[in-house]
């Protein structure tokens, strides 16, 4: 980012959007409502530890950019929010988190059983909801992204020693975890009638690109502690910190610091 570059903050994105992130809210609660008590329970819990809505965020700005805004990108939105947050559901499980955003994870609260199950259920709703929209292209898209993560989950588990962990290990890592699922939104936001794949696929380079300066920097959802009570670092392992492995500790070239 350049001296001359005035900084934006997420709110100032979000200003203009905000009834439509209201109404990307109601459809969230709408998607994951269920009449079993636990996972009732277990959504109320959820819903008070959400996260600010980046990636719906994202994805309600292509939309717009695309000049033909798509009467289904409230549902879209709705559906990344709920794959990002079965994704931490998950991700809070493996690591044996206690804390989230200040607040107990599903796991703490409830149990691994209950926080491993619960994640299912959100992938579950999600794919419920793309099958109904009946178009195979954002199906087609977060399949793929969805894919993606859980490789770099994968990865993720084999991060042991941070000295042994290379930066391009790293990039690729954050590419899998954060910024395949910020290009996804991105790239669904875009999928307007007519809209030719050139137009969808050109910024995904960007688009990655804000999702892996995200995850070296850390985000909020990232903030989190282990289970006794110490604070984790943020990124790959505890023994990693959020800006890339111990001997890659300073700001990675290009970071976009924009979102703060």
């Amino acid at each position: 980012m350049t001296s001359g570059t005035a900084p934006v903050s997420l709110a100032d994105l979000q200003r203009p959007l905000r009834a439509r992130l209201e109404r990307v809210q109601q459809e969230l609660r709408r998607i994951v409502e269920a009449d079993f008590g636990l996972i009732a329970q277990v959504n109320a819990h959820l819903f008070q530890m959400q996260g600010k809505l980046f990636r719906p965020t994202l994805l309600l700005l292509a939309n717009e950019a695309t000049g033909a805004p798509d009467p289904r990108a409230t549902t879209l939105a709705a559906i990344v929010e709920l794959i990002h947050l079965a994704t931490l559901v998950h991700d809070d499980s493996v690591d044996h988190s206690v804390l989230r955003r200040g607040m107990p994870t599903i796991n703490a609260l409830f149990s691994h059983q209950v926080s491993v199950i619960m994640g299912d259920y959100l992938y579950s709703r999600a794919v419920i909801e793309l099958v109904g929209l009946d178009d195979l292209e954002p199906l087609r898209v977060m399949s793929r992204v969805t894919n993606e993560m859980t490789v770099g989950e994968m990865r993720q588990l084999l991060a042991h020693d941070p000295l042994q962990f290379s930066e391009e290990e790293y990039d690729l890592l954050i590419q899998s975890k954060t910024a395949s699922l910020v290009s996804g939104a991105c790239e669904v936001g875009a999928l307007r009638a007519g809209s030719a794949l050139g137009e969808r696929l050109a910024p995904r380079r960007h688009r990655r690109r804000v999702g892996r300066d995200r995850r070296r920097r850390g985000g909020p959802d990232r903030q989190r502690q282990g289970e006794h009570g110490n604070g984790q670092a943020h990124g790959v392992h505890p023994r990693i910190t959020g800006r890339g492995p111990a001997r890659y500790g300073r700001r990675p070239p290009g970071c976009l610091c924009a979102f703060r």
